[in-house]
């Protein structure tokens, strides 16, 4: 076969040129330019392959790292991730609790389950409250957190600081906004990272 047509991959570009292995097997990937050489004749890109294989051009284990390992890149440049298929840049997406990257131009990607991490957070958590206002306004936030009528509501906000809620992560973040938004003075235990 001759091969004569594509000797630049491992003569005056090999530095550019180079093997990356995908789930197809090797891609040949200008690491430069971050396209791919496609070849639609299995055999001859088995050819070029072995060719460059046998003349040590620069094999990767992945399209990533080879796009990566160019002389200038900086590091957000690390951030990016190229399709395994054709070379080009993929987009990230989180819809719900879906996340993946899909390629704009031939549609290769993949997806995996995407969880907030206050979802998993299996911790509980106390609000206590730092304020003693019997104010309608505190009174209302105060009964609807703790679920009570407002009789007992003002009852538990002149024994303040006290404790109006405790529950997971969700449930306190529920809880926590609505005191922000009424600017209650409140407190969380153990400290609430979200």
């Amino acid at each position: 076969m001759d091969l004569s047509e594509y000797e630049y991959l491992w003569t005056t570009e090999k530095d550019d040129w180079v093997l990356a292995y995908t789930s197809y097997g090797y891609g040949i990937v200008n690491k430069t330019e971050q396209t791919v050489l496609l070849v639609e004749d299995d055999e001859l890109e088995k050819a070029l392959t072995d060719k460059m294989l046998s003349v040590g051009c620069r094999v990767y284990d992945d399209i990533n790292d080879a796009y990566k390992d160019v002389p200038g890149r900086t590091a957000s440049d690390d951030d990016t991730f190229f399709c395994e298929k054709c070379g080009h840049e993929l987009d990230p997406y989180i819809h719900g609790s879906c996340c993946g990257v899909t390629c704009p131009n031939c549609g290769w990607g993949w997806a995996t389950t995407y969880i907030e991490p206050i979802m998993e957070d299996s911790n509980i958590y106390h609000i206590i409250l730092e304020t003693n206002d019997i104010s309608l306004k505190v009174t209302r936030i105060v009964s609807d957190i703790a679920c009570c009528n407002y009789i007992q509501a003002r009852k538990i906000i002149e024994k303040a600081p006290v404790e109006i809620f405790c529950g997971q992560a969700v449930e306190v973040l529920k809880a926590k906004e609505k005191l922000e938004a009424a600017g209650i003075r409140f407190g969380i235990e153990p400290e609430f990272p979200y």
